[in-house]
């Protein structure tokens, strides 16, 4: 196996500042692997703290948390060529690393771990039970420009939909790669305006950092950007 002790290096990138310099080289190593079919040696990552176990549990490295998305993204684009993550306590002790080896040489299909005091620890879903009561909620109420991307989907189609018949003043900015030459957008358009909403069906890949930027830009500053709801594939 590969053991990547990458994450623990949290200093910004040189060439890309925003990233971390071991979520960067994280990547290129596992474009490493996986571009070289022969190399068949699992990969698990390692970090510390950057995961929590219990709402008491520190959280003193949450940037290396990048390496859980990253490495959940990873085991299912190559499930063949990823072994897990292992969050590790601090500071290490000898009990901790045996659970580490304990952990590298079992025969298991958890690759989600954090090591704890208590021994090894796997991620699971539990339910729980919201504590807020039904008079403390508050309704939301749309005001300013609602962006939809993806709004010309189903899913945003149908969010545009709700939102302006149950708030027909507010103003939707729906936007796709195709804009307004989307089969049903002028449907769609007519359809959100009937029902009272000011509408804009516009053109943007919010892949692209430039259309993006472009598109703030046009938002008027008498209905300010409040909201942005992503159904975007």
């Amino acid at each position: 196996g590969v053991l990547s002790f990458l994450a623990f290096d949290e200093e910004p990138h040189p060439e890309h500042p925003h990233i971390p310099t071991g979520t960067a080289l994280t990547l290129t190593l596992t474009q490493t692997l996986t571009t070289h079919p022969h190399i068949t040696a699992p990969l698990w990552a390692l970090t510390q703290t950057a995961t929590t176990t219990h709402p008491t549990d520190t959280l003193n490295h949450p940037t290396q948390a990048h390496i859980w998305g990253l490495g959940r993204t990873t085991a299912l684009e190559h499930p063949d060529q990823w072994g897990g993550l292992i969050d590790l306590p601090p500071p290490l002790t000898p009990q901790h690393l045996h659970h580490l080896t304990t952990a590298l040489t079992t025969q298991h299909t958890e690759d989600q771990l954090a090591i704890r005091d208590t021994g090894l620890q796997a991620r699971r879903l539990t339910r729980t039970t919201t504590h807020s009561t039904p008079d403390s909620l508050q309704p939301w109420k749309p005001h300013g420009t609602i962006l939809i991307t993806g709004g010309t989907g189903a899913l945003g189609t149908h969010i545009a939909t709700w939102i302006a018949t149950h708030h027909p003043h507010c103003h939707l900015l729906l936007t796709n790669r195709q804009g307004p030459n989307t089969p049903h957008a002028t449907q769609l358009h007519h359809q959100l305006t009937q029902l009272g909403a000011t509408t804009t069906i516009t053109t943007c890949d919010t892949t692209n950092p430039t259309q993006l930027t472009n598109l703030l830009n046009t938002i008027p500053p008498t209905h300010p950007l409040t909201t942005l709801i992503h159904t975007a594939g």
